[in-house]
């Protein structure tokens, strides 16, 4: 993301974290928690051992470990599912619930684009000054709302971000792998021009347009973990079977190629929905769904309630042998979603 002005962004060290120094807490920067584990007991009533790495140069990789009477889980929507995951399947944590990886939310979205020509100008007829840099904006400047339930959010990166075009091809259209792979083939034949224009990366990001196509429908992919081979487990998406989430957006598509026709551009698909059918996210919340026992969820109702208890009290008492996940993590819906998303 790029356009904000030196300062201008609210970033987390100028929020959250800055509020919680500010009411004591401890910030020990540049250390990634690898594991949690309890002292003694299951249920966490000695405590837990924490074991973090530090992610810094030259000491890349060297462990401390800290112990606690009670843990909060908050490293967002990958990082926590990560980690409840790698303590899951290693044995620090056998009890989380095996429901963990469900329902974790998307904006039901499509990455599409547009590159324009070199000669922009002269397509459009308008001549842009000379002292302004065109692309210099905010990265989502505009939306488009159509249809009644989808957005299309304008983006731009800038004249350095050519190598972002390598996740674009020629718009695909819809179908299965092999029918995509036939399409794309066919497109490039037909318009040879069109796929060079795709090729030639430099100077590209200032003339390209990204489209994220974006709708409030109820689907959801999954978090599995998956052994690394240098040891501890890593987290790969699976499409749920119940509620799959899009690959192929057909109001997107007509807008993007609607732009291109405009403006003499080409229009984009991203690689993986055109060579993969896989569906592409920038915004997922979920992986730990709250529920009333182990087999329907993997936090527990009360969560919030007990969690304010437990800060102000020191208390620890587990949740699914867990402890407490306190971000996007249990969001069972996107916040703020034209329509409601059910709760299972």
């Amino acid at each position: 993301m790029v356009g904000c002005r030196t300062g201008a962004a609210n970033r987390l060290t100028k929020n959250y974290l800055w509020f919680a120094e500010k009411r004591g807490v401890r910030i020990i920067a540049e250390q990634e928690v690898v594991d949690v584990a309890p002292f003694g007991a299951a249920d966490g009533s000695g405590g837990y051992r924490i074991v973090a790495a530090r992610r810094a140069p030259g000491n890349h990789g060297k462990q401390s470990t800290f112990s606690a009477r009670g843990v909060v889980f908050a490293g967002g929507t990958v990082a926590t599912n990560e980690l409840l995951a790698d303590c899951k399947q290693r044995g620090s944590l056998p009890g989380i619930s095996n429901r963990l990886g469900d329902l974790v939310r998307t904006n039901s979205e499509t990455v599409l684009g547009v590159v324009f020509p070199k000669d922009i100008e002269t397509v459009l007829g308008v001549v842009f000054p000379k002292d302004i840099e065109t692309w210099r904006d905010v990265t989502a400047s505009s939306r488009l709302l159509l249809d009644g339930d989808t957005q299309v959010e304008l983006l731009t990166s800038g004249p350095h971000a050519d190598s972002q075009l390598a996740l674009f091809t020629m718009l695909t259209g819809k179908g299965s792998v092999p029918v995509r792979l036939a399409k794309w083939l066919s497109n490039v034949m037909s318009s040879p021009r069109d796929w060079r224009m795709t090729l030639q990366r430099s100077g590209s990001s200032a003339r390209t347009l990204q489209m994220l196509v974006m709708q409030p429908r109820d689907n959801a992919i999954r978090f599995r973990a998956k052994k690394r081979r240098s040891g501890g487990y890593r987290l790969v998406t699976q499409t749920d079977p119940e509620r799959p989430a899009p690959t192929y957006l057909e109001v997107g598509h007509r807008a993007a190629s609607r732009v291109a026709e405009m403006t003499g551009g080409v229009a984009l698909s991203s690689v993986f929905e055109a060579f993969g059918d896989i569906p592409q996210t920038a915004h997922m919340l979920g992986g730990a769904a709250i529920g009333s026992d182990a087999g329907s969820g993997v936090i527990e109702r009360g969560l919030l309630v007990e969690l304010l208890d437990r800060i102000s009290t020191g208390g620890h008492r587990p949740v699914d042998e867990a402890g407490p996940a306190c971000d996007a993590v249990r969001h069972p819906g996107k916040p703020g979603a034209p329509t409601e998303t059910p709760v299972p």
